[in-house]
């Protein structure tokens, strides 16, 4: 991989590691408002709100689609790493705690009887539980496009 490949490659990640913390802080404000719809009893606020939920965690899911393809060419490109994608990892990593400390307490609240549904399909915060790809035998890719 050339240098310009490679500096592509990070610019890419970057940018995709700071979208989707801002997707994840976006949802954490969603959350704050579910709750207080919540304690309010405000029925039709919080539909509207777990409707907008849906939307986030759906973007917020294909997001990290996008970037784990980018995270394991980063690793390839820098092996002993650079400095400036640990820290937004770590950060993103941070608010992703953050947003399952606060969907725990809204469920909490929704179901203090312990009764809550099991997470979604599309819950970004579930571990990754695939199949095997129809791709998987298909070789390895001989060309990448990186370019914007």
């Amino acid at each position: 991989m050339t240098t310009e490949q490679k500096v592509s490659v990070l610019q890419k990640l970057r940018g995709r590691l700071i979208e989707q913390r801002e997707r994840f802080m976006q949802y954490l404000g969603l959350l704050d408002q579910e709750q207080a719809a919540v304690e309010r009893g405000d029925t039709e606020r919080l539909q509207q709100q777990l409707d907008t939920e849906q939307l986030i965690v759906s973007e917020i899911d294909s997001f990290q689609r996008a970037i784990e393809p980018l995270e394991e060419l980063y690793n390839r490109a820098y092996p002993r790493r650079e400095l400036e994608i640990p820290p937004l990892r770590s950060a993103l990593q941070s608010v992703q705690r953050q947003v399952r400390e606060k969907v725990q307490r809204n469920a909490r609240l929704l179901w203090p009887d312990g009764t809550a549904p099991a997470p979604t399909a599309g819950d970004p915060l579930r571990s990754r539980e695939r199949g095997k790809s129809v791709f998987a035998d298909s070789g390895s890719p001989s060309v990448i496009d990186i370019s914007t």
